[in-house]
């Protein structure tokens, strides 16, 4: 069963409807037993690195999903939370993935980021996620925060 984690920031029921469009069994929670029984994790999000952390640390959700060691998915915010540190308000996040997430330098790109851009693979295309992903695909994007 693959859990939606609900911590009260994310975009449940868009995340929900598209699993439920490809048939994959699934629930949006944020009981610590379902999602350490869970076979994959998807960690949604909208808003702050801050304030997101901090509603994950209020509902106990800090430590399972730091030792979780299966296929976990960050989409949006989520994403961000899965690295060590967010340059938001110099947020310490999840520490799953090495390195901090950057703020587009206004300066040099419009921020929030928001558009199509096409898709480069600077690596192999291994990735199941990706599966089907065709060099130079497009895909629209809403953001302000990057990881190197």
């Amino acid at each position: 069963m693959i859990i939606v984690v609900n911590y009260d920031a994310g975009h449940l029921y868009s995340v929900s409807r598209a699993l439920k469009f490809l048939g994959i069994p699934h629930s949006v929670t944020s009981d610590r037993k379902k999602i350490e029984q869970a076979d994959g994790l998807i960690l949604p999000g909208v808003g702050s690195a801050s304030r997101a952390m901090s509603s994950l640390d209020r509902k106990g959700l800090l430590s399972v999903l730091k030792s979780y060691e299966r296929p976990f998915l960050g989409i949006c915010l989520g994403l961000q939370l899965l690295f060590e540190r967010s340059q938001e308000h110099r947020t310490q996040c999840l520490g799953l993935v090495e390195g901090e997430v950057c703020k587009f330098d206004k300066r040099v790109l419009k921020v929030p980021h928001m558009g199509w851009n096409q898709l480069h693979f600077q690596a192999s295309k291994a990735d199941p996620i990706l599966s089907g992903v065709g060099e130079g695909s497009f895909f629209y994007f809403v953001h302000s925060y990057y990881a190197p």
